[in-house]
């Protein structure tokens, strides 16, 4: 009811846990729900026009401009908050969302993430790490070709077939593995289907798993 008034000519809408946000047809965004976790955009308000699709993590949006610039808002420390990479956020194809992070990556291949990213809030209690700092992988994040999410890490797959993980270590180490099996070839467990060029697939292996 809060902004109901606002919500014409909506287009698409979006969710977090607690809030939903409604992107209109000019462009510019309507969000509402708890406001501490992506119900209120209206610190980022002015910054919402031309956006072109907007990702949500559990407690945050991230909204991608036609520009290819990104603006973010919710809980800061799970991906509200991307003003430490602000200047990076330029040129960016997609964003990918963990529970609690985002990673967008860039037209060259490169990558920014944000959000939680372990280490200790404000108050010095300990933050998950949900993929949101991916500094000691960043050398290796170059000729990346799309990036896979779970829960609490990303897998990156680049141009010459390579994964590069990060994120909370165990869920890291899955997702590398899951990433690594997509590369190779779509698998199931015991079945293989192949993308070709002209959109058609072809499928092969056990019948029960999808083989045929």
């Amino acid at each position: 009811s809060r902004v109901q008034v606002q919500l014409v000519d909506v287009q698409h809408i979006y969710a977090a846990n607690r809030a939903f946000a409604a992107l209109k047809a000019d462009g510019s965004v309507v969000a509402w729900g708890d406001e501490y976790q992506g119900g209120d955009c209206s610190k980022v308000q002015a910054q919402l026009v031309d956006v072109q699709h907007i990702y949500s993590a559990d407690y945050a949006f991230a909204a991608l401009k036609a520009g290819g610039s990104v603006v973010a808002w919710g809980s800061g420390y799970w991906g509200g908050d991307c003003s430490k990479v602000q200047s990076q956020l330029v040129d960016v194809q997609h964003i990918y969302a963990t529970s609690a992070a985002f990673a967008a990556l860039k037209a060259g291949g490169t990558v920014v993430a944000w959000g939680a990213g372990g280490g200790d809030d404000t108050y010095g209690r300990p933050i998950q790490d949900a993929g949101g700092d991916c500094s000691k992988v960043q050398a290796q994040l170059v000729d990346v070709q799309h990036i896979y999410a779970n829960d609490k890490a990303f897998a990156a797959t680049k141009a010459d077939g390579s994964v590069v993980a990060w994120g909370d270590a165990q869920a890291q180490t899955k997702l590398d593995g899951v990433a690594k099996s997509i590369v190779k070839n779509l698998m199931s467990r015991d079945a293989t289907a192949a993308l070709k060029t002209d959109g058609s697939v072809v499928a092969w292996g056990n019948r029960s798993y999808g083989g045929d």
